[in-house]
């Protein structure tokens, strides 16, 4: 009895909440029913009449982990999609029930496309899963989207990983008939079972993109003379550090916005100028001898 009980809790800690979001309760409910098929067994399914920003928000409020809608436009949810994962998985059919492909984008996306049938005369064009219908022999993408979203939570509770966990291990052992119908039919046992190793989610990059590093601004220089020593005063907008030049020859880098310099020579022509990045600085030039009055030619 104590040993019954145990089992009990802990299948019931791995349950999870799907919404299934629509707009007919009658076709709703059906697609609950199927995706209690493709899970086997009982799903805590909640249907809801309404949109599907609405249905994510609500499922997040409740700590759903997927959102069910089995409805054409997969295409202009991908944005409302990507707000809610990792955390919550949407799944939704590629295609209509008239045979058209109306999902033009790379798969796997955030949505997980789906498809009735496992050829290119169903609905399963273009999509990352395929399954039968199992209300019928009517190939109706609705219910075999539900059959698919069901045996994906199966594979996640199982596997106890995140989605993309399950995703791939579906993805690396589904059978597909044609180059047309994705990655196939999910094999759940199989998925279950798959120890190959695991790829970083493409969806959800796990290293954040560098910030952008901002536009270096134009270089402006300017020089004065004490005596043998040179001063260069020198600004850009966004810079780091400077490199210095005299006559074309590179001096040093620096992060300061000054820079002295004491030429060992004697010679009448002297110029400089200063990068920044890309950017290049004016031209100061002079006559130089120690000693001597600076003769400024800007």
């Amino acid at each position: 009895m104590i040993k019954l009980l145990i089992i009990l809790l802990f299948n019931f800690s791995f349950a999870q909440t799907v919404i299934v979001s629509g707009v007919s309760l009658s076709h709703d409910n059906d697609v609950a029913a199927c995706i209690d098929s493709g899970y086997g067994g009982d799903v805590n399914v909640e249907v809801r009449l309404e949109s599907l920003s609405a249905s994510l928000a609500y499922a997040q409020s409740v700590g759903a982990s997927m959102v069910v809608r089995s409805t054409t436009g997969a295409s202009s949810y991908l944005e409302n999609a990507y707000t809610y994962y990792p955390d919550i998985l949407v799944v939704m059919p590629s295609g209509s029930n008239s045979y058209i492909n109306v999902f033009d984008y790379e798969i796997p996306q955030v949505i997980v496309a789906t498809g009735e049938g496992t050829d290119s005369n169903h609905t399963g064009y273009k999509a990352e899963f395929v399954d039968d219908n199992p209300l019928g022999t009517e190939h109706l993408s609705s219910f075999s989207n539900g059959v698919i979203a069901g045996k994906l939570l199966k594979i996640k509770e199982q596997r106890a990983g995140t989605w993309w966990n399950a995703r791939y291990a579906a993805q690396q052992t589904a059978t597909a008939s044609t180059a047309n119908s994705g990655y196939g039919i999910i094999n759940v046992n199989n998925a279950i079972a798959f120890a190959g190793s695991l790829p970083d989610d493409p969806i959800q990059d796990p290293t954040p993109p560098d910030p952008p590093v901002p536009e270096i601004g134009i270089v402006s220089l300017t020089a004065t003379r004490d005596r043998d020593n040179i001063t260069l005063s020198f600004s850009a907008d966004n810079a780091v550090t400077y490199n210095i030049y005299r006559d074309g020859v590179f001096l040093t880098t620096t992060e300061d916005t000054e820079y002295m310099d004491t030429p060992d020579r004697s010679e009448n022509a002297i110029s400089y100028y200063v990068t920044a990045g890309e950017q290049v600085s004016n031209t100061v030039s002079f006559n130089y001898r120690r000693y001597s009055k600076i003769i400024f030619k800007n």
